[in-house]
């Protein structure tokens, strides 16, 4: 399965960039399923709920853990 699209979106105003995110529930992007592969979050965005790590494996695969690994991006966004 496709993991859910994220909702989050910046904004630029007086005081610099802005996130947020449109999301119903009130979790942090670490938290949300849709960085389930790169940090692990387990809270569906659309629906609110928390899924169980076991479901989230058989649905979406082995989450791959190395942050570091997902924070070395050149300027167009790809991988070092």
């Amino acid at each position: 399965m496709k993991l859910p699209e994220c909702s989050g979106y910046t904004s630029w105003t007086d005081w610099g960039h802005e996130f947020d995110c449109d999301a119903i529930h009130g979790q942090s992007c670490e938290d949300c399923l849709c960085t389930y592969k790169s940090l692990g979050g387990l809270w569906h965005p659309e629906t609110g709920k928390k899924i169980h790590p076991v479901i989230a494996l058989l649905r979406y695969g082995a989450k791959n853990c190395n942050i570091k690994k997902n924070k070395q991006r050149n300027k167009n966004g790809l991988l070092k």
